[in-house]
């Protein structure tokens, strides 16, 4: 069991190591993107635009449809996060 618990904090450690570095790179590798598309004839650009007419020709029902999405995710996220605290009180018990 000592295995699988350095293991989880191994990768609980490696999320958190990622997410770090990530937020200080963040935005230079944005700077980069906009770079890169500039470069490759807008294709961000040119995606952004089309989704943001198809919005437009859409209306509620896109709204409606993002809205379901981001209530899956969330609630998803607060399941996740639910079973990550059970975990965890579980062992505190062990």
């Amino acid at each position: 069991m000592k295995t699988i618990e350095k293991i989880l904090y191994a990768g609980l450690g490696l999320v958190e190591e990622t997410k770090g570095k990530l937020t200080e790179q963040f935005d230079v590798l944005v700077e980069k993107g906009k770079s890169t598309d500039t470069n490759n004839n807008y294709i961000i650009t040119d995606f952004i635009k089309t989704i943001d007419d198809t919005k437009e020709k859409l209306g509620g029902s896109y709204n409606n449809k993002i809205e379901g999405l981001e209530i899956f995710l969330l609630n998803t996220l607060k399941s996740m996060k639910s079973s990550k605290e059970t975990v965890m009180e579980n062992e505190k018990e062990r």
